[in-house]
């Protein structure tokens, strides 16, 4: 198995699994997580080794400081953990990661820029590379592209 998708109503269950799929998914690159909580206070990630591409995936009612945290708690991956590449974020219409961009791009660019100086790609759900210095030139295109 090459690709895990969990949804996840409870963040410490996170702390559960990961190590599970390390023991029973030797061959584990790409996991999408779904955090369907409204507060989700996600403990520390340790992801699999041969991990290379993570997935989110964030509910609509979550809010700015929860975002913030996961952003946080992904950035704090060692680097000896995983071989992390790529990070995308999978919801092009949600309402909690429009409105943080909109409403909070500093928390948006802190989260983008702590990413991206890990060495990986942050991505939107098409794949396209995520400016963390100009949120609002991403959100503009989307919205000009699906009027």
């Amino acid at each position: 198995m090459t690709t895990v998708y969990i949804d996840l109503a409870e963040a410490k269950a996170i702390a559960f699994i990961l190590p599970l799929l390390s023991t029973h998914c030797p061959h584990l690159r790409h996991l999408v997580l779904s955090l369907s909580a409204d507060d989700f206070d996600l403990p520390p990630l340790f992801v699999p080794p041969t991990l290379t591409h993570l997935g989110l995936y964030f509910s609509e009612r979550t809010d700015p400081l929860t975002l913030r945290t996961i952003f946080a708690r992904v950035a704090e991956i060692e680097p000896s953990d995983a071989h992390l590449e790529v990070v995308r974020l999978l919801d092009p219409e949600s309402g909690a990661v429009k409105k943080l961009r909109k409403n909070d791009p500093q928390i948006w660019s802190e989260g983008i820029k702590k990413w991206k100086a890990r060495g990986w790609i942050v991505q939107d759900w098409e794949g396209k590379e995520i400016d963390a210095e100009a949120p609002w030139l991403w959100l503009e295109s989307r919205v000009c592209r699906y009027n």
